[in-house]
């Protein structure tokens, strides 16, 4: 991710500056962009993965994923539909234009070199067999990025790359027995599940996954919270992540470290539990003996 963004980063704001994009913008709130952070990312474990995580893993035959699906559609949609909005997705605003007297191209290109730096030292050492280098696949992703923004006026979105749009116009979809008001956005959820089908069964790891009562509706609970987190945040990991960061959006700079504490809170309280079962364990052995 991080070498996609500085591709973006790097390319993003000269673009703008030539004239060749148009960044609207809407107001943000700080203190709900780190609780919809923090909220996304904790319930990314119970999910199995962010926004479009979860439809990619329904491509690639995870059951408990479908629950998730689901519970964030129901979620983000719900909200939106009750808040008298639309499936229009939210772009948080640039940063000032200027800063210190410098153009933003200006300010995001140090950050990009940042990035680069950054990226290279969290990279994995090794690749698995068959798979992309980090290299290709950042590139590749932050190209798709940017690819998006160019694109994003021609079906009259005005914004590029965003999962929470298509879960809310299925969502209104659905509920309104309304097929017109499928479009691009439920599109473009639909062909994750569709390209991450096609990659499993090219790679012969397609398989239907078993899940428990438990699971599922532990799965469809962090679906809720994806939906709870993206809505308080205005965006997810895709559309303020991978899409708004790029653009030094502050929406976008409080969202991700804060879905990434989150992310981690989980795992975290798990590893304590496993560690202090021997404890308990030897302790209960000791009072019987």
């Amino acid at each position: 991710m991080w070498l996609a963004v500085a591709v973006q980063i790097a390319v993003l704001p000269l673009l703008a500056a030539a004239g060749w994009l148009s960044l609207p913008g809407i107001g943000f709130d700080a203190g709900r962009a780190l609780l919809g952070g923090l909220i996304f990312g904790v319930a990314m474990a119970p999910a199995g993965g962010c926004s479009a995580g979860v439809w990619q893993h329904v491509g690639e035959g995870s059951v408990a994923c479908i629950a998730a699906v689901l519970g964030f559609t129901v979620s983000i949609g719900s909200i939106v539909h009750l808040a008298g909005g639309s499936a229009a997705a939210p772009v948080p605003q640039a940063v000032v234009p200027s800063l210190a007297g410098q153009p933003l191209w200006m300010v995001a290109l140090p950050a990009a070199l940042l990035l680069f730096v950054v990226a290279g030292r969290l990279a994995p050492s090794a690749t698995a067999k068959g798979a992309w280098t980090w290299r290709r696949t950042g590139i590749v992703i932050g190209a798709a990025g940017i690819s998006a923004w160019l694109l994003a006026g021609v079906d009259g979105r005005g914004f590029a790359l965003a999962i929470i749009p298509g879960n809310v116009a299925w969502f209104e979809a659905v509920l309104g027995a309304a097929p017109a008001r499928l479009n691009a956005a439920t599109v473009l959820v639909v062909t994750i599940t569709l390209g991450a089908h096609v990659a499993a069964r090219v790679e012969g790891r397609f398989k239907w996954s078993k899940a428990s009562p438990r699971k599922l509706g532990g799965a469809f609970a962090g679906g809720v919270g994806l939906g709870l987190g993206g809505a308080l945040a205005a965006g997810c990991t895709v559309g303020l992540g991978l899409r708004a960061t790029p653009l030094l959006a502050p929406g976008a700079l409080l969202f991700v470290p804060a879905a990434m504490l989150g992310s981690w809170i989980v795992p975290l309280l798990q590893r304590l539990r496993q560690d202090s079962e021997p404890v308990s364990a030897s302790s209960a052995e000791i009072g019987m003996s």
